[in-house]
């Protein structure tokens, strides 16, 4: 399904916010706050994917107001087809790892900081009857924020993305569907603990990181700008 005009002029409306609004931000705002107005970019590119899904779901009438309820893909559902359509891209995947493979090496082995009793090792816990634990020494990504829930123990057991580089003898991914869906998502964790604010090392670890990320996502964002049929629902 081509792009509709009205997605064209979207495309053509986030462009325009890219540049008058994101772009003179580089020099004068926290990085941290660049990385949040870059993401905003990003959202917006890969909503205008989704409007041949959005769908009339219900109407309400609220204290007497008639107000349709209009609803497209989930937050999940997106993040996963742009990864898709970025998947398809060789050439931007040999770019990215040619420009950022010291910012991606970082990330596939980054330590989550999630603040844990001393000597914690691994987190062992239940759900549905089955049992789980968590090698600590062995976990990489990023963590939430938010998604964490404190065990009787003491230990901390919480929400976490991670990136596998499992890469060929190019050094490029093996599978760069996987690759791509995992980089998208811990780039989605860290604009949600950067939005949500809250952590102590916010204005040391948080902003190195949104330095490296700011990078990176700005080569997707650009390539998306560049090819606007990465948008088409039948790409």
């Amino acid at each position: 399904m081509a792009l509709s005009d009205y997605q064209r002029e979207r495309v053509n409306d986030v462009r325009q916010w890219y540049e008058s609004i994101y772009c003179p931000l580089d020099g004068y705002a926290p990085q941290s706050i660049r990385y949040m107005a870059l993401w905003a970019v990003f959202n917006a590119l890969y909503n205008v994917a989704d409007y041949p899904k959005v769908k009339l779901k219900r109407v309400n009438n609220d204290d007497g107001m008639i107000k349709p309820v209009i609803r497209g893909g989930s937050e999940d559902d997106k993040l996963r087809f742009i990864s898709r359509r970025l998947a398809q891209q060789n050439q931007l995947i040999a770019n990215i790892f040619r420009d950022h493979s010291e910012f991606i090496t970082y990330l596939g082995r980054r330590t989550p900081e999630v603040q844990q009793p001393p000597h914690t090792q691994s987190v062992q816990f239940q759900h549905d009857g089955d049992d789980y634990s968590i090698d600590l020494s062995k976990l990489h990504g990023i963590a939430s924020i938010d998604s964490r829930v404190f065990l009787n123990d003491g230990t901390v057991l919480f929400q976490y993305h991670s990136l596998e580089l499992v890469l060929d003898d190019d050094h490029l991914p093996r599978d760069k569907q996987k690759f791509f869906r995992q980089l998208i998502y811990v780039l989605y964790q860290l604009r949600n603990n950067i939005v949500h604010g809250g952590s102590a090392a916010f204005f040391m670890r948080k902003t190195e990181l949104s330095i490296g990320a700011i990078g990176l996502l700005d080569d997707i964002v650009r390539h998306l700008f560049n090819n606007p049929e990465l948008l088409e629902q039948n790409a």
